[in-house]
């Protein structure tokens, strides 16, 4: 047996890792994803951790159609990671908010 972790579990630990990041309270109330334009005011581990965040939560919360992972996303918000639309148009959404100490992370 091993001890292999699953996606999701990665998602949520990484989740966690930027949750507890310092010195990023002036960010707080920001939204940022791996391409934001100010994201170079981030240290290097927050932008690889944001990096990181995005790809996974690309492939944990989009389904295979394209569309929002709503199981998925609940367990998130059961983990203290609230998930919400970002952008979204008459079919649905665009984004993805993930809201975390550290600001909103915007995936999709």
């Amino acid at each position: 047996m091993t001890d292999e972790v699953s996606p999701y579990q990665e998602l949520v630990d990484l989740l966690r890792r930027y949750d507890n990041l310092t010195g990023m309270s002036e960010f707080e109330y920001e939204y940022v994803s791996a391409q934001s334009e100010h994201v170079d005011r981030y240290t290097p581990e927050a932008r690889e951790l944001l990096e990181q965040i995005c790809a996974m939560a690309n492939h944990e919360l989009i389904d295979k159609n394209g569309s929002p992972d709503f199981p998925a996303m609940n367990q998130l918000e059961y983990e203290g990671f609230r998930v919400t639309p970002g952008e979204t148009d008459s079919f649905g959404w665009l984004s993805g908010l993930i809201n975390t100490r550290n600001g909103w992370i915007v995936f999709g």
